[in-house]
C-alpha cells in the first residue's frame, strides 16, 4: 500500500479492560472526584504521539513507524506503515484532516474518512518537532532545522521565520505561542512578528499544553507551572519525578505523565497519582472529559472523569 493508500484495519482492538485496581497510589481530587484508568489496550510499539479531535470522535496514534486512527467503530485502522517514527499530530477544526510528521516522513495531511493522503506539506529532510491547527485552516510546525512554519489552507507555505521549539499550539488565529529548550514561552502572529515572552523555566521545557489563554509547561527543573498566555502566572506543581507529557481535559483540567510511569492529574494541591506501567511518552485530553496517554511499553490508556456528583 503507498502512502496515499486507504486506511487498512492493521489489528483488531483487544477487549478493553478494567484496570482501576493497577491504579496505586491514587488520591482524591477536589470534590471527591477520582479519575481511574478505564481501559487500556497494547499497540504494536512506544507511543511516540496522541492527539484527540475536538469533538472526540477520533483518536489519532503516532507509534515508532506506523500512524494509527482509532474512529467511531472503536477499530484501529492506518495508512501506509511510515519511516522514521511520528512525533507530532493536529486535527483541524472540524476533524475531517489529520496533520503528521516526525523523523523521516515530512509533514502530510491525511483525510480522517478515506484514509487518503490529501497532501505532502513538506518533504522528509528535516524532522517535525510539533504541529498545530487554528479555527481558520492555518497550520503551524516546529522544525528540526530551527524554524516555524505556517501553511494556508492550500498547503501553500505563508510564514517562516528562525525559532527553536519543542512545542507550540495556536491561542487564536492571530497567536502561536512556542516554548523550547531555553524556558521561554514566546508569542508570535502567523507571519513571524514578535508579540511578546516570558520565562517559565530556567532549564528548558519539557512539554506545553494550551487551552484558551491558559499555557501549561513542563520543566527540566521538575515543575510544572500554569500561567496565562500573557505570563501571569496562575499554579506551580512539583509533583516529583521527570515530567514526559501535559495536557488539558475539555473541562480545564490539568493532567502531566512522567518518565517514572505515573499519569497525574491536578484536581487539587495533592494530584492523583495512577499508574501507566511504563513511562508515558504521549498525553492527550479529549472533548469527552477524559485522557489518553500512551507509554513506552506499547500502552493506550484511557483516564475517565466520574459524572458529577461522585
Amino acid at each position: 500500500m503507498t502512502r496515499a493508500g486507504r486506511w487498512g484495519v492493521v489489528l483488531e482492538l483487544a477487549a478493553l479492560a478494567a484496570v482501576a485496581s493497577s491504579c496505586t497510589g491514587g488520591t482524591t481530587g477536589g470534590g471527591g472526584r477520582q479519575y481511574e484508568v478505564l481501559a487500556q489496550q497494547s499497540v504494536p510499539t512506544q507511543v511516540t504521539a496522541l492527539q484527540s479531535s475536538a469533538d472526540g470522535a477520533w483518536l489519532a496514534v503516532g507509534l515508532n513507524g506506523a500512524l494509527q486512527l482509532r474512529g467511531p467503530t472503536g477499530v484501529p485502522v492506518t495508512p501506509a506503515v511510515q519511516p522514521g517514527y511520528i512525533q507530532a499530530l493536529a486535527f483541524n477544526a472540524n476533524g475531517a484532516t489529520l496533520f503528521s510528521g516526525g523523523q523521516g516522513n515530512g509533514l502530510a495531511a491525511w483525510n480522517t474518512t478515506s484514509g487518503a493522503q490529501e497532501r505532502a506539506l513538506t518533504d522528509a529532510v528535516f524532522p517535525v518537532r510539533a504541529v498545530a491547527t487554528s479555527q481558520s485552516g492555518l497550520v503551524a510546525a516546529a522544525f528540526g532545522d530551527n524554524t516555524i512554519r505556517v501553511f494556508g489552507q492550500t498547503g501553500s507555505e505563508t510564514g517562516r521565520w528562525l525559532q527553536h521549539a519543542v512545542a507550540l499550539a495556536f491561542v487564536d488565529d492571530s497567536t502561536i505561542v512556542t516554548a523550547g529548550a531555553d524556558g521561554v514561552v514566546r508569542r508570535f502572529s502567523p507571519t513571524g512578528s514578535a508579540l511578546g515572552q516570558f520565562s517559565a523555566h530556567v532549564s528548558g521545557v519539557a512539554a506545553m499544553a494550551v487551552q484558551g489563554a491558559r499555557v501549561a509547561t513542563a520543566g527540566f527543573d521538575g515543575t510544572v507551572r500554569v500561567s496565562t498566555v500573557m505570563g501571569a502566572e496562575e499554579a506551580v506543581h512539583t509533583p516529583g519525578g521527570t515530567v514526559t507529557a501535559v495536557a488539558f481535559s475539555s473541562n480545564g483540567t490539568l493532567a502531566a505523565g512522567t518518565q517514572e510511569g505515573d499519569i497525574l492529574v491536578f484536581t487539587s494541591s495533592t494530584p492523583q497519582r495512577l499508574a501507566a506501567g511504563s513511562a508515558v511518552t504521549a498525553l492527550t485530553g479529549s472533548a469527552l472529559t477524559r485522557f489518553y496517554a500512551g507509554t513506552q511499553g506499547g500502552v493506550l490508556l484511557t483516564v475517565d472523569l466520574p459524572p458529577l456528583g461522585d
